[in-house]
């Protein structure tokens, strides 16, 4: 230990014991750590004010008594050659720019001491935006921040910092892109993913237009969550729920979930009949029946005469009526028929029979 005569800059002294390990350092210079300089460009320079970090190079020391200067190299900061002259504009010539500080003493000017700290001039991440992401009901799904850009770091509405994240259920998720200069990070502003459900459709009911030669319609009605594609031959889909111009047949509606949630597949067909029939025993025509009316369980058919008189009914199984009564033949004439079917509607037409 040595005992030290200090004496102010006003002849005023104080004697103080200090052991010569632990004296003070006269001069310090404190370490600065400035955030990034965010671009959303390309720059690589940047006007800067050096003398913004003059406080925290200082620390605790008084500005009264010591002062920074702004060097490029630390050869240039130990021998005080070549000083930054305008460190108020100070215009990076490089990304980062390393600048080097040196705090003089103002009256023991031999005493100083450097640091140094880096001026980054940093990008500021850019998300493009995302369509809606379907998810298939029960079926986790990962989505990612963006398609074909990475960056340092990523902070999700779940709490999660990974590029991608799983989701299970429909909402809004939003992320924040990162890139990490130094302490600091240059943020992206936050991203916006609507994630959607979707499922496989659900058979509802189909409404037929039929009767005609080839002038027919299926409408096909699904229910559930999903956006739904619809065909006659499971190869071309149509957004449309509508099918025109079909001759009479039976078809095979596929619906499908068009994110891939799902696809069933419904048989469905159309009615219509013969305008006449020939009951000559030829084999051929002999017989008046709708077509695919057995496809309908429930379908019901009355055939009357001219003057409204019930001749005979037939139900789906039935395989014709061959033109007669009561085992009689009729004569050859126009007919009226209705037809009751399952869904309710009824229909009514006329034909003839020639003999």
């Amino acid at each position: 230990k040595y005992d030290f005569l200090i004496e102010d800059f006003c002849t005023a002294t104080k004697t103080s014991t200090y052991t010569v390990g632990t004296l003070p350092k006269l001069t310090e210079a404190f370490q600065a750590n400035p955030p990034p300089i965010c671009r959303d460009d390309n720059s690589q320079a940047e006007i800067f004010d050096l003398t913004t970090q003059d406080s925290i190079i200082l620390g605790p020391q008084d500005v009264n008594y010591y002062k920074v200067t702004y060097f490029l190299s630390q050869n240039d900061a130990d021998n005080q050659t070549n000083p930054i002259i305008n460190p108020v504009n100070f215009l990076t010539v490089q990304n980062p720019q390393t600048i080097f500080a040196r705090v003089n003493h103002k009256i023991v000017v031999s005493c100083y001491a450097t640091s140094s700290f880096k001026i980054y001039i940093g990008k500021i991440p850019t998300l493009d935006p995302s369509p809606p992401i379907f998810i298939c009901d029960g079926v986790p799904k990962k989505i990612y921040a963006d398609v074909n850009n990475y960056y340092d770091s990523y902070e999700w509405s779940t709490g999660e910092t990974t590029f991608g994240i799983n989701v299970n259920d429909a909402g809004i998720y939003t992320v924040v892109a990162k890139n990490t200069y130094g302490l600091f990070n240059c943020e992206s502003l936050p991203k916006s993913i609507t994630v959607k459900k979707s499922g496989k459709p659900v058979f509802e009911k189909s409404e037929t237009l039929d009767w005609t030669v080839e002038d027919n319609s299926i409408v096909v009605v699904v229910t559930g969550f999903g956006s739904w594609l619809y065909s006659l031959d499971g190869i071309n889909y149509q957004a449309e729920n509508v099918f025109y111009d079909l001759k009479p047949d039976l078809y095979k509606v596929y619906i499908k979930d068009d994110n891939g949630c799902g696809e069933i597949n419904k048989d469905v067909f159309l009615l219509n009949y013969p305008k006449f029939f020939t009951p000559n025993g030829d084999g051929n025509n002999d017989k008046w029946l709708i077509k695919f009316s057995k496809l309908e369980p429930n379908l019901i058919v009355y055939i009357y005469d001219r003057y409204g008189k019930l001749i005979t009914g037939l139900d789906a199984n039935n395989d014709g009526w061959d033109g007669t009564y009561n085992g009689e033949p009729l004569p050859s004439t126009d007919y009226w028929f209705v037809v009751n079917r399952q869904d309710g509607k009824v229909y009514k037409g006329h034909f003839s029979m020639k003999r």
